[in-house]
């Protein structure tokens, strides 16, 4: 796994960080881009589970995490070269790292989850200290402490929100439907990104709608990551306020950092205790399967992005502070929803895709994946433009800087 992982991080970034440095002569299209790239490099990720070439996958979304926040780096946050290429570097490595530990349920290179078939804790419990020693040494070698990390996304916070408006919701559509053309016209040319080009989803997508089959699924897998950021903000805004007492504080900020990715095991390792201690068809244990595991799974994935977010932030008024935290965390809600539907799961999206791509109907597995997709987009213009609104009068922080 570590030499594809490094592999698909050194293409992917070599390529972002070129195309990003293209993007930045250019002070309109950086000010165009920069939402949409925020979101649409999680694009890729979600349709892992809708069948997706999984090498091309991991290679695209380090290109597009790559290009974007070198971006970011230079434009907004005004790093010099060097530093953006190491901010860049290791926000690139940090999401290749989180997809391919996804992919392992379709390559199994490191089968680090299989602990959850023969239900043994301890296998578990070594899976999370490797992540956390390795996601350590990540931040060691780039020398990202919590405090930068939080000043760095709460300045791009910032940036993005003073700047929220229709215009960019219609920048945002433009440059979809430019993207959408551009991989239609590669598909008339044999290129598929996604296994299926555009036009061949038009039927699919109408008939998951019209035959109203989608509709629990989108309901179940809502309610999901609504139920997961509201538990997960508990806990985050929980630990911000422990955040707040120097004596805690640096130990916590060394200690958070490691959480990002990690955490996905500790779900694992509560569902697998909830499995052998609930042997049962109760009523504990089918709905513990049916939403409960999946709920935990989006609280604990979402939880640093959060409590970072609410860090960097937190100069704003609560409620403010709690939609932006919400935005922030809201990506990576949707890949943990759509990862925790993988497992024992009946309905949602993320069954769905899988489901589709067992049986081979990639149409659906893909359409289905742009339709995911498409609820993470709106709500996060709908986090973002309440967060504007209600937020306007409150003083806007200075961009912290970033060393």
């Amino acid at each position: 796994m570590l030499r594809a992982l490094i592999f698909c991080f050194s293409l992917g970034s070599l390529i972002g960080v070129g195309i990003g440095a293209i993007i930045t002569f250019n002070a309109r299209l950086v000010k165009q881009l920069s939402p949409f790239l925020g979101l649409i490099q999680w694009f890729p990720v979600i349709l892992i589970f809708a069948g997706s070439d999984l090498f091309l996958t991991e290679i695209m979304t380090a290109i597009l995490c790559a290009s974007y926040h070198y971006i970011q780096g230079r434009s907004i946050l005004s790093l010099s070269t060097v530093d953006s290429y190491v901010y860049t570097a290791r926000e690139t490595l940090l999401r290749t790292l989180l997809v391919s530990l996804i992919t392992q349920l379709w390559v199994s290179r490191w089968q680090w989850f299989t602990f959850t078939n023969l239900m043994e804790l301890r296998p578990g419990f070594e899976v999370f200290a490797i992540l956390i020693l390795l996601i350590g040494f990540i931040n060691w070698s780039f020398k990202a402490t919590f405090d930068t990390t939080a000043a760095t996304h709460a300045a791009l916070t910032n940036y993005l929100i003073e700047r929220h408006g229709w215009r960019a919701a219609y920048d945002f559509i433009l440059l979809t439907v430019v993207s959408v053309l551009l991989c239609q016209l590669l598909g008339e040319f044999g290129v598929h990104l996604f296994k299926v080009a555009p036009n061949q989803l038009i039927n699919p997508m109408y008939n998951l709608f019209s035959d109203g089959e989608i509709w629990r699924d989108i309901g179940l897998s809502l309610l999901e990551v609504v139920a997961g950021t509201l538990c997960g903000g508990l806990f985050a805004h929980g630990m911000f306020l422990v955040l707040k007492q120097p004596a805690l504080r640096k130990f916590l900020s060394l200690l958070l950092p490691a959480t990002y990715t990690s955490l996905i095991v500790v779900w694992l390792i509560i569902f697998a205790t909830w499995i052998t201690w609930f042997q049962t068809n109760g009523p504990s244990y089918s709905i513990f399967l049916y939403l409960w595991h999946k709920v935990i799974a989006v609280g604990c994935l979402s939880f640093f992005p959060r409590v970072e977010s609410m860090w960097g932030v937190r100069d704003r008024p609560v409620f403010c502070r709690f939609l932006l935290a919400s935005d922030a965390a809201l990506p990576i809600a949707f890949v943990a929803m759509a990862f925790g539907e993988t497992w024992a799961a009946t309905q949602g999206l993320g069954f769905h895709m899988v489901v589709a791509t067992a049986t081979g109907q990639l149409d659906r597995a893909v359409g289905t994946g742009l339709i995911t997709f498409a609820l993470l987009v709106a709500i996060s213009f709908m986090l973002r433009h309440t967060a504007q609104t209600l937020c306007q009068s409150a003083k806007i922080p200075e961009a912290h800087q970033v060393s």
